[in-house]
């Protein structure tokens, strides 16, 4: 059997160094990640109820995505509120 050369991920399973692939689309694609919010934690971070927090997404004032009846608020849609 011949030997290939091995992957660097499988150095993790053998206790190795820390493989962490460093091609520029993966910088920008971490780079964009922002945090999501559920209308509880969005309302924390104002420090207001969440009503006021539904009020404003059915208003138009704060965007939001719905997922089933969830909604899911970006942490950058929050704080430009504030801009």
């Amino acid at each position: 059997m011949s030997s290939s050369p091995e992957h660097p991920a499988l150095n993790l399973l053998k206790g190795g160094t820390k493989f962490m692939p460093t091609t520029p689309t993966a910088t920008r694609a971490s780079a964009r990640v922002s945090s999501i919010l559920d209308v509880a934690e969005a309302a924390d971070r104002l420090r207001v109820h969440p009503v006021t927090i539904r009020r404003l997404v059915q208003r138009g004032e704060l965007p939001a995505a719905r997922i089933g009846d969830m909604l899911r608020i970006r942490e950058e849609d929050l704080e430009s509120l504030f801009k």
